[in-house]
């Protein structure tokens, strides 16, 4: 069995997927190199964070579940709420974990997946699912979403046109939908989106402003 993961998963994790899948699974610090990864190449299964560096694990699932016979994909994640679980439904993920998890559900979603079915499990609610209740953020296309992942990791025009393999003028047209949608009107807008959403991880990639 031929498991890869894309996130930066511990040690201790990728030694049990390696330990369950008899193969030491193969990594990916960031979706891009594994959307490259040639199609003989692929494995029997994906597992992905959400928050990456460049490319969400969102749209890395989209990306992935739009290609035909593609492996299915689970999101595992250390998020700690729920709202990420229906973005990555929307998505075309058809596995879902919140970490920690144990190795026996670990186990029983790797055997869910791989025989064709789905396995989801649900997180226990976070403040930042109330806080986002009834946010337009919520109701973000996936497309639009990606180009805020990619804003608030401070990623310029050029950056987001590459990412999401769009022009420039594109990239900032979204900028300017998603600062009118989302009512930004000054840098500590983007900074409250960056707690609220990131829970840290934006925090390590810089301030948008």
């Amino acid at each position: 069995m031929r498991i890869a993961c894309v996130g930066d998963f511990s040690p201790e994790f990728l030694c049990r997927v390696h330990d369950l899948a008899r193969a030491l699974p193969v990594a990916f610090a960031a979706a891009e190199d594994a959307l490259r990864l040639p199609t003989e190449s692929r494995p029997d299964l994906w597992l992905t964070d959400v928050l990456l560096p460049g490319v969400s694990g969102f749209e890395f699932a989209r990306r992935m579940s739009a290609r035909p016979s593609a492996p299915p994909v689970m999101v595992v994640t250390t998020l700690r709420a729920i709202w990420p679980l229906a973005r990555s439904v929307r998505a075309g993920a058809r596995g879902y974990l919140p970490l920690p998890v144990s190795t026996e559900r670990l186990a029983l979603g790797i055997e869910r997946l791989l025989a064709g079915g789905a396995f989801r499990v649900a997180p226990e609610g976070a403040a930042s699912d109330a806080l986002l209740h009834g946010s337009p953020v919520l109701d973000l296309s996936p497309r639009r979403f990606e180009a805020l992942h990619l804003l608030l990791q401070q990623e310029d025009a050029a950056g987001i046109a590459r990412a999401m393999s769009i022009s420039p003028r594109s990239a900032a047209g979204y900028r300017r939908a998603l600062e009118r949608e989302l009512g930004i009107a000054e840098p500590g807008d983007w900074g409250r989106l960056r707690t609220l959403i990131g829970a840290g991880f934006y925090d390590r990639t810089g301030t948008q402003g």
